[in-house]
């Protein structure tokens, strides 16, 4: 009984051709879905990539200023009476771009934090170091020559974690 329907429902030709375009044009819509997928899967893989590029880049110069700030109160406490360091460094992609550091490998967070870390305890390093020194309040602590020792040691750690994020951005 089945079997005489099937033949009595293909020997119509419409109906055989109704079937054909429907099963093409679902076929049809399938594959396009598929290959859709396809595509947005690799513009938003390139989408990451490039955020993660711009991310890279803006810490990498960031890190580079930090590393010639470092080099350059090195260099000031040649043969100078005071330092003025200030209070707080002038370096915040970090803090703005912490929303997007799930775009870089577990390392370079990791050599970024430490970094960072102290780009914001440097400051406070010196101003508790200098506290006895300082006579009034400003945008900098001023640190004495007989302090140079310590604070040369903290900037020059400091441009050593700038290198070490710097190496580790560039890695990847």
């Amino acid at each position: 009984m089945m079997i005489s329907w099937l033949i009595g429902f293909f020997s119509d030709y419409e109906v055989i051709a109704t079937f054909v375009a429907a099963l093409a044009g679902f076929g049809g819509v399938i594959i396009t879905l598929i290959v859709q997928h396809q595509l947005d899967v690799k513009l938003e893989n390139e989408r990451i990539a490039a955020d993660r590029r711009r991310v890279i880049s803006a810490l990498s110069a960031e890190l580079i200023g930090v590393r010639s700030f470092c080099q350059g109160a090195i260099n000031a406490m040649e043969g100078s009476e005071d330092l003025p360091v200030p209070k707080a460094l002038p370096f915040f992609y970090f803090d703005a771009l912490t929303s997007r550091v799930d775009l870089l490998e577990p390392e370079q967070v990791q050599a970024l934090r430490h970094c960072y870390t102290w780009i914001r305890e440097l400051p406070l390093r010196a101003e508790m170091l200098c506290a006895k020194d300082q006579s009034g309040s400003g945008a900098y602590v001023r640190v004495m020559p007989y302090r140079f020792g310590v604070v040369r040691e903290w900037f020059t750690l400091l441009e050593k974690y700038a290198d070490h994020a710097l190496a580790t951005l560039e890695a990847k």
